[in-house]
């Protein structure tokens, strides 16, 4: 079985954002789990718009 997270930071968690890049370009479970023991993540290593494209999308579906 396989599963696919999609990460949608919440705009009220300002730095939610970057937190979800690290996690998406670290490609890292690890990381993604530290976040809800409020564990200070690194800047994200590299670009990605993975997340951008995330709440674009949920936008225009009317889910946030």
């Amino acid at each position: 079985m396989l599963f696919y997270i999609k990460l949608l930071p919440l705009k009220i968690h300002p730095e939610a954002i970057e937190e979800a890049k690290t996690i998406v370009c670290e490609k890292s479970l690890t990381l993604f789990e530290d976040t809800f023991e409020k564990k200070p993540l690194p800047e994200p290593p590299c670009q990605t718009t993975v997340v951008d494209e995330t709440m674009r999308l949920t936008e225009k579906l009317g889910i946030y």
